[in-house]
């Protein structure tokens, strides 16, 4: 009997406990009624930053460094560009002087000679100056391009040699000028700017050659047509 009543005892020592318990897990704590509701979110660790573009938020767009890296890659670009261009200069300018047919292009050819290899002596240097690595070798294209024209001659020669230099002059004009203006090397834009008025004269004598030879004008009769190289 005691036993009995001792179980019955603990059963409704439980029972009261449980039921405090669940009051207490459904009040809410003091005040929290009546707290403002601001719409401000938690922060942790201290961590006050909000949107809006705020001072240093980073907003994805180039910055001015990245504009001067850029500029930086253009300036070795180029003074490799000079380099590779003048050795195939003066490789077609060899070409000209051996198989052209006519003494204003061997003119033209040799003081193409003459200026690229000025040229190419000032940027070796500037490239030094600068940490530039040329390249010693010709590109493929440019090799392709010799070796079409190697195996024409005479008139046939001159055209397409002509048609050439109209080309590359007036690309490498355009070169020139912009890294005169924009170069961020001292060195590589003093030798832009030397050779700038060097290379537009490269263009007006390869345009007046090309008037001279009829290279997109008719041609005289009995001339061979030139095939496009």
């Amino acid at each position: 009997m005691t036993s009995n009543l001792l179980q019955r005892t603990m059963m409704m020592l439980g029972a009261v406990l449980l039921m405090a318990a669940i009051a207490g897990a459904q009040m809410e704590p003091p005040g929290a009624a009546n707290a403002p509701d601001n719409g401000v979110p938690h922060q942790e660790n201290g961590d006050n930053t909000q949107g809006g573009g705020g001072p240093g938020e980073a907003t994805g767009g180039p910055t001015e460094q990245d504009h001067l890296d850029l500029q930086a890659l253009k300036d070795h670009a180029f003074a490799k560009g000079v380099l590779r261009g003048s050795m195939t200069d003066t490789r077609l300018a060899q070409l000209a002087l051996e198989k052209s047919s006519s003494e204003d292009v061997k003119q033209f050819a040799q003081k193409v000679i003459a200026d690229a290899t000025n040229l190419s002596g000032e940027m070796s240097r500037a490239a030094r100056q600068n940490h530039v690595r040329p390249s010693a070798k010709l590109s493929n294209k440019d090799k392709d391009l010799i070796a079409r024209l190697r195996n024409l001659a005479g008139a046939e020669f001159d055209r397409a040699y002509i048609r050439v230099m109209v080309r590359r002059s007036k690309g490498a004009d355009a070169a020139f000028k912009t890294e005169a203006e924009r170069s961020q090397l001292d060195a590589v834009r003093g030798v832009a700017g030397r050779g700038s008025p060097v290379i537009a004269g490269h263009l007006e004598t390869a345009r007046q050659l090309a008037a001279a030879h009829h290279v997109w004008g008719p041609k005289p009769s009995g001339q061979a047509t030139a095939s496009k190289p």
